[in-house]
């Protein structure tokens, strides 16, 4: 009876732990402002040099472009695996009603007439806490994901 009780104490204990650290990764709400700029992809030899990674920028307008990204999150070309393209198009917030849901932003590419790419939509999800979250698209399973961190005015990685 002993194991009992302290079985069900250590699983109300793991319980609050994961209540706790999910509450951490909710951005309460965001606003157009807070995404505008420059998100880079958050890898080690990304925070100082864009050249061959993949980032996005956002403008007040409600527009995007998209520079390295790479088809296997974002599926717009139907390249072989590991492909990256260039595109652009706009962007929308879609805040979630779910408190323990990501918001999303949804992405419109624009059609590339030359190649004969049609108009795609994709959707980056927000992790995080207001001024200090990331952006991050998944693939297959959403550990497989490639997460997106805002540059700084200064060109420097938050």
């Amino acid at each position: 009876m002993t194991e009992r009780r302290d079985l069900l104490k250590g699983l109300r204990l793991l319980l609050l732990c994961v209540l706790l650290t999910a509450c951490y990764f909710i951005v309460d709400e965001i606003e157009g402002q807070d995404l505008v700029g420059v998100w880079v992809e958050d890898r080690e030899d990304c925070e100082n040099e864009l050249s061959g990674c993949a980032w996005l920028e956002f403008t007040e307008d409600g527009h995007f472009k998209a520079t390295n990204i790479p088809s296997d999150y974002f599926g717009y070309f139907p390249f072989s695996s590991n492909a990256k393209f260039d595109a652009s198009g706009v962007w929308e917030i879609e805040l979630s009603s779910d408190p323990l849901g990501n918001h999303k932003i949804n992405l419109r590419f624009d059609p590339v007439p030359l190649m004969n790419y049609p108009v795609y939509n994709d959707t980056l999800y927000v992790v995080g806490k207001k001024g200090g979250f990331n952006l991050f698209a998944w693939h297959g399973d959403p550990s497989n994901r490639i997460d997106f961190i805002k540059l700084s005015e200064e060109g420097e990685a938050n």
